[in-house]
């Protein structure tokens, strides 16, 4: 009587099963690698903004309404910058500031009646009025662009 002894091997169908376990666990780790990435390069680009913006944002005033700077020019009054390496950033980034003003006139004066005014040049005498101002501030150097508002209420 002749007997098989039984190897102690993978069948192909075994391998086959494993490597596919093995591509769709590679497949799902790539995909969050290139989100880790991507999460990155956002975060990245939020932290630079939020640097770049922040200085214009803190000074802003109206006599640079409707002007564009570059950040030396608008810094170098008020900081003693001696280093060549931040002149020449400072140097690179531009800014343009605008800032509008919008009135709106009797909010609740007649509900009935509701009477709303965009026109900060109506005569306004004895009405009482809320007025927005909104701040226009874009930071820009020859590759990017960063555009910021604030609104106030007055």
């Amino acid at each position: 009587m002749i007997t098989k002894k039984s190897k102690k091997a993978f069948t192909l169908i075994e391998v086959l099963i494993a490597v596919t376990l093995l591509a769709i666990a590679g497949a799902a780790l790539m995909q969050v690698s290139i989100n880790n990435k991507n999460n990155f390069e956002l975060t990245a680009n939020r932290v630079l903004f939020d640097e770049e913006v922040s200085i214009p944002l803190t000074h802003r005033d109206k006599k640079y309404h409707k002007t564009t700077k570059d950040l030396y020019t608008y810094l170098s009054a008020e900081y003693n910058l001696t280093n060549d390496e931040i002149i020449k950033f400072l140097k690179s980034k531009k800014f343009s500031y605008e800032q509008k003003n919008f009135s709106v006139i009797k909010p609740f004066e007649d509900e009935n009646e509701s009477e709303i005014s965009l026109n900060p040049n109506q005569d306004q005498t004895n009405i009482p009025s809320l007025t927005i101002n909104i701040d226009k501030i874009t930071i820009f150097d020859k590759e990017n662009s960063f555009t910021a508002y604030t609104m106030r209420l007055q």
